[in-house]
């Protein structure tokens, strides 16, 4: 964000709003996998701890 306030005036801003939104999409949907895995390393360490 900081390299669009300072660079602005040399973007195009349609290319570079299109850009951050597509940046941003990707780092939800990583984001949400991670969550996911995580999510699955905890039911197996409940599960692992219930049978030892």
């Amino acid at each position: 964000m900081d390299i669009i306030a300072k660079r602005a005036g040399v973007l195009h801003m349609d290319t570079v709003k299109q850009a951050a939104y597509h940046l941003h999409a990707m780092e939800q949907d990583l984001n949400r996998k991670l969550f996911e895995v995580r999510l699955e390393k905890s039911i197996l360490a409940h599960h692992m701890s219930q049978s030892t």
